[in-house]
């Protein structure tokens, strides 16, 4: 049976899909993982996005040629807590667009693609800040196909990405993270530097807190020199909107959010974010909704919610330190004077 608040929990995430959002990114990688043996979380993001204007290619706001684009992404995954040093993580994503231009309403619904991914806590970390090995793989069932007139629900490329989160966590009053990695695209789009810094603050079952997020382009976009087909499709299928498929976007985001723990590890999250610089890509404002929900694994199956031990006897310790080694009293030194 599902636990009471869990229930309100996911009706309060389900609502937000009536709010807007902002851009395509790393949707699993909101914070670093865990790392709690015997927990297994299943995590729920929405957001959803409208603009009518863009960042052109000298990073000034201009409208777009058409009216109107938004589009709403449902990210639901698990991960797996394998001991405190390994983590796993699976998920799928899809989305659904609509353009208005010249009065013309298209809209598209589909899956994007699943992803598949894991974490590493690395055994030295830096000025006393926890470092955490992060790697994804994102497969794409979704082609954007320049000879039609389909609404994008995203870029359509796979990618791997590989990172390094630094940072605190499982603090009494507030938390730290830093995020940098590379996202490399299997097609098309340029390979970018990606990035997070976020600060939370907590107190009793509350939180708060905000952070810097954004992408430069790194290697240049295959379709840099001639991206006409492209920048046609955009204008017939997305109403001009530069959200998706961009020609090496950049961007700069301010996030921040509000939220409450109802158990250990499972708590809701709703916020949003406002871009404040950026190069070929989409201007607007993003609200989102963060869910997770972490469960016990036992031998008898999965439990609600996860028991987070507090006892100190009991407390796990840290898997990299040095373990003092036992003296054998069973083959006791041999004492150097034989008249004894």
């Amino acid at each position: 049976m599902i636990h009471r608040s869990l229930y309100f929990l996911l009706l309060g995430s389900v609502t937000f899909l009536s709010f807007e959002a902002y851009a395509e990114r790393v949707y699993s990688q909101y914070q670093p993982p865990r790392f709690k043996s015997g927990r297994a979380a299943i995590k729920l993001l929405i957001d959803r996005f409208e603009t009518d204007q863009n960042y052109n290619t000298g990073g000034k706001i201009v409208g777009i040629t058409g009216e109107s684009f938004e589009t709403t992404n449902l990210y639901l995954s698990l991960d797996w807590d394998l001991s405190q040093v390994t983590s796993l993580h699976a998920g799928l994503l899809g989305a659904s667009s609509t353009s208005v231009a010249n009065r013309e309403k298209r809209s598209n619904t589909n899956m994007k693609g699943f992803e598949l991914g894991g974490a590493y806590r690395l055994p030295k970390g830096f000025l006393g800040f926890k470092a955490t090995l992060d790697y994804r793989y994102f497969h794409a069932v979704n082609e954007n196909n320049y000879n039609t007139s389909d609404v994008s629900i995203g870029d359509g490329v796979s990618w791997f990405l590989a990172g390094t989160w630094i940072g605190t966590d499982n603090t009494k009053y507030g938390d730290l993270w830093i995020f940098a990695g590379v996202k490399h695209p299997l097609d098309r789009l340029s390979t970018n530097f990606v990035y997070q810094a976020k600060v939370e603050g907590k107190l009793f079952g509350l939180r708060a807190g905000g952070g810097l997020e954004g992408q430069i382009p790194i290697i240049d976009d295959q379709e840099f020199d001639n991206p006409v087909d492209r920048l046609l499709y955009l204008d017939r299928a997305n109403a001009g909107s530069q959200h998706y498929i961009g020609v090496n976007s950049e961007y700069v985001e301010t996030t921040g959010w509000l939220g409450f723990e109802l158990a250990p590890y499972t708590n809701l999250k709703v916020g949003g974010g406002v871009p404040i610089n950026g190069t070929n890509s989409s201007f607007g404002a993003r609200v989102f909704a963060q869910l997770e929900v972490s469960f016990s694994v036992t031998n008898t199956g999965y439990k609600f919610p996860y028991i987070r031990v507090n006892n100190p006897e009991y407390l796990e310790k840290d898997p990299f330190e040095k373990k003092t080694k036992l003296k054998n009293y069973f083959k006791p030194k041999k004492d150097d004077d034989k008249s004894l």
